[in-house]
């Protein structure tokens, strides 16, 4: 069990050093649609509403804020 704990850190040490050997992108990328937009376009109303209220509580500053 601790050489397979000790292989997992070895592990995400590696992951987290190349996340961080990476630069960033120049320019934003433009975002495609919302999860909500997604869900409504597929007729799945009451899920779009549902994640937009888990949205707005997780995130209040932003509550009712839409694209």
């Amino acid at each position: 069990m601790r050489a397979r704990l000790e292989q997992a850190e070895h592990d995400a040490d590696r992951y987290y050093a190349e996340m961080c050997r990476r630069t960033a992108l120049a320019e934003p990328t433009v975002p495609g649609p919302t999860f909500s937009e997604i869900s409504r376009a597929r007729g799945e109303d009451d899920r779009a509403v549902r994640h937009e209220a888990t949205m707005d509580r997780m995130f209040p500053q932003y509550a009712g804020a839409r694209a």
